[in-house]
């Protein structure tokens, strides 16, 4: 979604020459977003699987060969 709205504010400075949002109207934007965002991951029940798992070391890499992919 970020990026979808950096892309429409960005098009739409070069299409009409000056932009669609102010500043403040992005920020809001951007916290509305990540708001709803975090209301539906918190939302979730854990699961067991993801619980019982053990910590991942500080040198593996977050994404793995399987996300890339």
């Amino acid at each position: 979604m970020n990026l979808t709205t950096l892309i429409f504010a960005f098009l739409c400075s070069l299409v009409k020459g000056f932009p669609a949002f102010s500043v403040v109207q992005l920020l809001w934007i951007n916290m509305i977003m990540d708001l709803l965002a975090a209301l539906s991951l918190a939302a979730e029940r854990p699961q067991l699987s993801v619980i019982k798992n053990p910590a991942i070391k500080r040198d593996e890499p977050m994404i793995t060969e399987s996300m890339w992919k």
